[in-house]
């Protein structure tokens, strides 16, 4: 016996939290209280669960426009990306519109999905590689909600990291439409820097000359408008390109 409960106590706690009921399992088994009382509580029907679909999405904060904090950080993670020789070399634009989601996904979510693929299909390809990318959701009259992504991306994978992306939008999409994804190689990172920055406050797109070309109306977005990996993150801490740290509103899951 003693034996058995010293093992038990160097296994890590997932595995000694199996034995116990998890909260979710306990409130289902919990008996509906308003029921009429003359009725025995053993007797009442269980309360259901919602599924993980029926689920309500989480409520998440609308950010109308890039601040002059978050494009400041913008600025940060193009300049120490170039300056430690890994520039960022890709441009993405995903339009939802174009592939639409079957599976009750919101834009956020299919984000992080397409991530997390992108991923692991990196670290398989060439183990140790970093991942660099900065991003930004906008939100257009004609377009919809569409995503834009720098990021690094080692030459030997260009062709087929543009192949990939195109196969995991499609996976959580009902339709798929070629334009639904466009990959292009940056070759002026301020220019696109200004580009990104489109949808700042008037500041912002004054302070970096944003042009009159490009609208100002890039709505309303839910969650996160701006974010930077986790990687860049570090890099530009290391870099100094920033005074103070980082705005946590921009790294927000």
């Amino acid at each position: 016996m003693a034996e058995n409960r010293t093992k038990r106590e160097h296994l890590p706690r997932i595995f000694k939290m199996l034995d116990r009921p998890s909260r979710a399992c306990a409130r289902d088994l919990q008996p509906v209280r308003h029921l009429s009382p003359s009725i025995p509580a053993s007797i009442q029907p269980m309360t259901p669960s919602l599924s993980h679909a029926e689920k309500r999405p989480p409520r998440r904060k609308a950010h109308p426009a890039i601040t002059e904090r978050q494009a400041r950080d913008l600025q940060a993670a193009f300049s120490a990306a170039s300056r430690a020789g890994l520039a960022l070399n890709r441009f993405v634009t995903v339009q939802w519109a174009f592939a639409p989601p079957h599976r009750g996904l919101d834009a956020q979510a299919r984000m992080t999905r397409i991530r997390d693929r992108e991923k692991a299909w990196l670290r398989r390809q060439m183990p140790g590689a970093p991942l660099l990318w900065a991003e930004v959701r906008e939100q257009s009259g004609f377009a919809g909600e569409h995503w834009h992504r720098a990021l690094y991306t080692p030459p030997s994978l260009f062709a087929a990291y543009s192949q990939n992306l195109a196969r995991w939008v499609a996976l959580d999409s009902e339709s798929f439409q070629p334009q639904a994804v466009d990959v292009r190689p940056i070759r002026h990172w301020p220019g696109l820097r200004t580009y990104m920055l489109k949808g700042g406050t008037p500041e912002v797109r004054r302070a970096y000359g944003v042009p009159p070309r490009h609208s100002k109306k890039q709505g309303v977005i839910l969650g996160p408008r701006l974010r930077i990996s986790h990687a860049l993150r570090a890099l530009i801490r290391d870099r100094h390109d920033v005074s103070r740290p980082l705005d946590a509103r921009v790294h927000a899951a």
